[in-house]
């Protein structure tokens, strides 16, 4: 016999009612009019870890997402990580500013718990200016629903293409090694200490697209503990066909077997 190596074996298939999920909001500041209002405001913290605000002028400061995990730049285009869970810290902790000034530009993406099993997702783009406080110029906000185990949450968001608008759907997971995907699909984090992963993909007619990722043995709040085996290859399938009223969507677990072959 011999041996012809291993093959992924799909274990389990998930039909994701799309419908069913929730529309993310999205603002922008419209051109020479005032920034938009009720983003998250940022956490600020001295050299000593004091919240602001402070008695006296820091050393150093410190800016972090409001929720338990996500990602930030000030300042710079390169994104830092952001675990709140003190045993995860190490892989990052938000990004520091020498001096004691609070100001420039901002740019960060933040995940808490949600009412029931949802998870917060909060993308904002704006500036800072003696405060913590951000003069936002674009947010977008959604209660991401639990589409597989609390480990995969989904939600649908518009956008404009030429004179149309389409919609998307986006799968947030936490970390994963990214794999393939096709030419529509883009994907926000799944990188190196990146503590989320984000997949999206629009929903029209004649348009098929997929992402494949592989799991890490590995459990970040606000995700619920590690409910798909490591080493699983998860496949993520957005299609309509001219002949389906709706596109579908769907979320294949595969786990690898050894095959051979006489």
């Amino acid at each position: 016999m011999l041996d012809e190596g291993q093959r992924n074996v799909v274990t389990r298939v998930i039909e994701v009612e799309l419908g069913k999920l929730p529309l993310a909001q999205i603002k922008e500041q419209a051109e020479g009019g005032p920034p938009v209002t009720g983003a998250p405001t940022l956490r600020a913290l001295d050299q000593s870890g004091g919240p602001f605000p402070w008695t006296s002028p820091p050393k150093e400061i410190r800016l972090v997402p409001p929720g338990q995990v996500g990602e930030i730049s000030w300042g710079d285009p390169s994104f830092e990580p952001f675990y709140a869970d003190k045993k995860l810290q190490s892989l990052g902790y938000g990004v520091p500013h020498s001096g004691s000034v609070i100001g420039g530009k901002v740019d960060y993406l933040s995940i808490d718990k949600g009412p029931g099993d949802t998870l917060v997702l909060d993308i904002v783009k704006g500036t800072v200016d003696g405060s913590p406080e951000v003069k936002a110029a674009s947010w977008t906000h959604v209660e991401a629903t639990d589409v597989a185990d609390g480990w995969v949450y989904g939600y649908r968001s518009k956008r404009k293409e030429g004179a149309a608008e389409i919609e998307l759907v986006t799968f947030l997971m936490p970390p994963v090694r990214a794999g393939y995907e096709t030419l529509e699909t883009k994907h926000r984090g799944a990188e190196y200490r990146t503590p989320y992963a984000l997949y999206t993909m629009p929903l029209a007619t004649g348009r098929s697209n997929m992402a494949q990722v592989e799991v890490y043995s590995v459990s970040v709040r606000p995700f619920k503990t590690q409910t798909f085996p490591d080493s699983t290859s998860v496949l993520f399938s957005v299609s309509q066909t001219s002949a389906e009223p709706a596109p579908r969507a769907r979320i294949l677990q595969m786990v690898p077997k050894r095959c051979t072959a006489k």
